[in-house]
C-alpha cells in the first residue's frame, strides 16, 4: 500500500508539473520531463514524524493509525529506487565510462551490497558502538563519493548497504537502535544545507511550485478520502486524512540534493526549490 501511494503520487505530480514546465514556462521537451521526474520523486515522502506525533499527543495506537505508520516506513522506496534508474537511464557527466543502462543498475547494486557485507564483517569483530559508528561513516563516505564520481545515486547505494547490513550483520537489532536515534538530528543539517543552496533564479519558477503543491495536495487528498473510505471513516474523517498524510521530511530534502547535485543549473535549482 506504501509503495502504491508513492507511485500514484510521483505519477500524478510529475504528470502535473511536465504540464506546466512544458507548456506554460515553455521549457524544452528534456528539462521539463527531468524536473518533473525530479519533483515528482520527492513528492513521495509521508514522513514518519507526523505520524508518531498524533501517536503521542492523544489519539493512541489504532488499526488505521499503524496502518499509516506502515505505509510513511515503506513509500520511500519509491523515490529511492527510482533515482537510481534515473542516475542510471542520463549519461554520466564526471566518468568517460561508457556502460548500458542495466550495467549501472547492477554498479549501483554491487557498490551496496559490497559496502553492506564489508562492514557486517568489520562491526562482528567490534564491541563498543563507537567502533562501529567509525565503520559506518566510512562506509558511507566511501559509498557516497564513488556514487558521485560514477554519477549514480548515492541515496540508493546506503540504502541497499542497509538492507545488506541488516541481513548479515549479527548485531543487526542494535544498529538499527543506533540508526533510529540519528533520524531527527540529521534532518535539521539536511535542511540547513538545503536552503544555503537553494537560488529562486530557475525561469518560471513559482508557476512550477504552485502546480507541484496543487497537485500534490489534490492526489494526497484522493488517496486518503479513498484509503479512510476502505476503513470506514467517517466524511469528514476521509477528507481530512489525506491532508494529514501530506507532511515529508528528510527524504524528500534529500531527493532534492540529490537532483541539485547531479543537475547543476535550472533543473537541479528548481527540484531543490520544490522540494525545500
Amino acid at each position: 500500500l506504501g509503495i502504491l501511494f508513492a507511485l500514484v503520487t510521483t505519477v500524478a505530480v510529475g504528470a502535473g508539473v511536465f504540464a506546466v514546465a512544458f507548456h506554460v514556462v515553455r521549457l524544452p521537451h528534456d528539462q521539463a520531463f527531468l524536473i518533473a521526474a525530479g519533483i515528482g520523486l520527492a513528492s513521495a515522502e509521508t514522513t514518519r514524524h507526523a505520524v508518531r506525533w498524533v501517536g503521542e499527543h492523544g489519539v493512541g495506537q489504532s488499526a488505521i493509525l499503524s496502518r499509516i505508520e506502515e505505509i510513511a516506513d515503506t513509500d520511500e522506496i519509491v523515490p529511492l529506487f527510482g533515482l537510481a534508474i534515473l542516475f542510471a537511464l542520463l549519461p554520466a557527466t564526471t566518468t568517460i565510462v561508457t556502460l548500458p543502462f542495466g550495467v549501472w543498475l547492477a554498479v549501483t547494486a554491487a557498490l551496496g551490497i559490497g559496502l553492506g557485507a564489508t562492514c557486517a564483517m568489520l562491526i562482528s569483530a567490534q564491541r563498543a558502538s563507537v567502533e562501529a559508528w567509525i565503520v559506518l561513516l566510512g562506509a558511507a563516505l566511501l559509498g557516497t563519493g564513488i556514487a558521485w564520481r560514477l554519477d549514480i545515486s548515492p541515496l540508493t547505494v546506503m540504502f541497499v548497504m542497509g538492507i545488506v547490513l541488516g541481513l548479515l550483520s549479527r548485531h543487526a537489532l542494535a544498529l538499527r537502535e543506533m540508526l533510529t536515534r540519528t533520524e531527527s538530528p540529521v534532518l535539521l543539517p539536511t535542511l540547513l544545507l538545503g536552503g544555503a543552496l537553494v537560488r529562486f533564479e530557475a525561469p518560471g519558477l513559482g508557476w512550477i511550485i504552485a502546480g507541484a503543491l496543487v497537485m500534490r495536495t489534490f492526489i494526497r487528498w484522493l488517496l486518503g478520502f479513498f484509503f479512510g473510505w476502505a476503513n470506514q471513516l467517517g466524511g469528514r474523517q476521509r477528507a481530512l486524512l489525506g491532508f494529514g498524510m501530506s507532511s515529508t521530511g528528510a527524504v524528500t530534502m534529500l531527493v532534492g540534493l540529490a537532483f541539485g547535485f547531479r543537475f547543476p543549473g535550472p533543473v537541479g535549482n528548481t527540484v531543490l526549490c520544490t522540494a525545500a
